[in-house]
């Protein structure tokens, strides 16, 4: 469960329960507005290490990596073996990468 920012943690654990909260924050925030020219940390289960490997092969915007999960028919195994082959992605990243593209063509195409 995410904590408001009104109340008071402990440091040490704030960053865990934080942590949990992320990729949920983040498809929020990523399927609430359109993709534009988002950066492609915008999705979840991409975040600063990822996002460079990405960047560094040309993938530097969101609809960059939705081009390819498009490319790739909007296929489960295909992408995420993409980004975990390709990337070094971990299961739980190329999966939320993965759930946030597609419900955002779901709600988009």
């Amino acid at each position: 469960m995410c904590v408001s920012a009104s109340v008071a943690i402990k440091p040490s654990k704030s960053k865990s329960l934080m942590r949990g909260c992320r990729p949920k924050l983040k498809n929020r925030d990523f399927m609430s507005e359109p993709m534009g020219d988002k950066l492609a940390t915008s999705l979840p289960g991409i975040g600063e290490v990822l996002g460079e490997r990405l960047r560094e092969a040309g993938f530097r915007r969101a609809y960059h990596v939705l081009g390819k999960f498009l490319m790739l028919s909007k296929d489960a195994d295909r992408f995420k073996a993409w980004l975990k082959d390709t990337f070094k992605a971990n299961v739980d990243q190329a999966g939320q990468c993965y759930n946030c593209l597609r419900a955002w063509c779901d709600a988009h195409l």
